[in-house]
């Protein structure tokens, strides 16, 4: 093959076209300091760019929300201050007026402090950012939140909505609050709200002072009042105390001199009345001569033995290869349990059940002893009673000083009336248990029944009578 002058000519010419080209790309990029001119360039690279612009134009958009959410709420922080500082100032000015050496003069100069920071509190309630739109109006921004009317009362005319501002892509924060939320939401009065555990033992709760418990419960949630036993105390005796919703105590404990007849307590703005727990309700903290708290499990058995002997004490003897008590009935003669006398094995820090009790042990000492047993609410198979036809109760309650139910099995019963007995009644043990009438009728009560046994006995007392009006 023949290669021609032309051909060789026009190769270089080529060349040389191709080299200044590619020179003058390098010139342009060293001049323009970037390596993408036109997306020609590397289309892959620059469609690279054009994302991360966008997400570069997307972050700052994000940072300027931010700054914007920061200002808003650094101006909420500094207005809060400031009507913080009026309402002391108004609340310092009010007591100073009841001072009755103040001449009618002194109480004009006090009364027209008060009216100008009242005027100064309403224009901080209507404080606009830099863009002009109101702080605390909600989601109406452009509208005035606090007007005045007529007769010189200040009206909230926002709403209770709250801006929220993107600062990321799946994150949004407030940026201030609505005056509604803020200013509005304060009630005339402190109320009190009962929770379904407030315990049955506590009873007749009030506030007999706002001021003294509102500056007691500001800022501890939940107050939960206890009734424990002292763990000082040589044999049981009871102490109040007051907890937060985090647990921590915040007042007490305080003994408690006549449980049994019901203590009434006034603490800290509040009254209420403490009567006698069941022993399945005891508190103890942290724990009593090694226990740490004691509860009913089998009814029946508990109820057998506390009739049989009486109250129980555990003593606790750790001078042996293994740690273990003994039991003694209230007149301190040993008390069986399955034939045997004891003494029997326990380790610490776990539950014993004794005689239908749970005990729950933390650390006993050698001869620690602890007495339960009493007090204990009634032990029944029945654990509620429930009136559910108040006129057909009454009518029962009126013809009967009281009814008796005898258990005869698990499932039968004798009504014992006041001028005779039902027998052979019958009842579901899945169900609630319904007391009838001889005639069939129905007496207007329920009962929920727990695993009677034969000779179990419960008795209604109906001497009270009941007001139907």
């Amino acid at each position: 093959m023949r290669i021609s002058t032309r051909q060789a000519f026009l190769s270089s010419v080529s060349n040389m076209q191709n080299s200044q080209s590619r020179l003058a790309d390098l010139q342009n990029q060293i001049s323009t300091g970037k390596k993408l001119n036109k997306p020609s360039d590397d289309p892959v690279a620059a469609a690279q760019v054009v994302k991360l612009n966008r997400e570069l134009a997307q972050t700052e958009k994000y940072q300027d929300n931010i700054d914007v959410s920061q200002r808003r709420l650094e101006l909420e922080e500094t207005v809060l201050e400031s009507l913080n500082d009026a309402a002391i100032r108004i609340r310092e000015l009010t007591t100073q007026a009841g001072n009755g050496t103040l001449s009618d003069a002194d109480r004009k100069g006090i009364a027209t402090e008060i009216r100008g920071l009242v005027s100064y509190s309403a224009g901080l309630m209507n404080t606009q950012d830099a863009q002009g739109e109101y702080l605390f109006a909600g989601s109406k921004g452009f509208d005035r939140p606090y007007q005045q009317d007529g007769e010189g009362n200040y009206r909230y005319e926002g709403d209770d909505g709250q801006r929220l501002i993107q600062v990321a892509p799946e994150l949004f924060v407030p940026s201030g609050d609505s005056g509604q939320y803020l200013f509005e939401a304060a009630s005339d009065t402190v109320e009190l709200n009962f929770l379904p555990a407030t315990p049955s033992y506590i009873s007749g709760l009030e506030i007999v002072d706002e001021d003294v418990y509102t500056d007691f419960s500001r800022g501890k949630g939940d107050l939960q009042i206890e009734v424990v036993l002292d763990p000082d105390s040589p044999t049981p005796s009871y102490q109040y105390q007051i907890k937060d919703s985090g647990g921590t105590l915040v007042e007490g404990p305080h003994a408690l001199l006549d449980i049994a007849n019901g203590e009434t307590v006034e603490v800290q703005g509040l009254k209420f009345t403490v009567n006698q727990p069941a022993e399945s309700a005891f508190v103890l903290e942290p724990e009593v001569s090694g226990v740490k708290g004691v509860s009913v499990v089998q009814p029946n058995v508990a109820n057998a033995l506390q009739t049989s002997v009486g109250d129980i004490t555990i003593t606790f003897d750790n001078t042996g290869a293994v740690n273990q008590y003994s039991l003694t009935d209230s007149e301190g003669n040993p008390i069986a349990i399955d034939g045997s006398s004891g003494p029997f094995d326990y380790e610490s820090g776990q539950d014993l059940i004794v005689g239908g009790y749970r005990l729950e042990l933390g650390s006993p000492n050698t001869d620690d002893s602890f007495t339960f047993g009493v007090p204990l609410s009634p032990i029944s198979p029945v654990t509620k009673v429930q009136v559910t036809e108040i006129n057909e109760y009454a009518a029962a309650a009126n013809a009967n000083a009281q009814l008796e139910i005898q258990f005869t099995s698990e499932s039968t019963y004798d009504l014992v009336y006041a001028t005779g007995t039902v027998s052979g009644l019958s009842f579901d043990t899945s169900d609630t248990l319904i007391l009838a009438a001889p005639l069939g009728n129905s007496l207007g009560v329920t009962m929920t029944v727990d695993n009677p046994k034969a000779g179990d006995v419960v008795t209604l007392d109906l001497s009270g009578g009941v007001n139907t009006e």
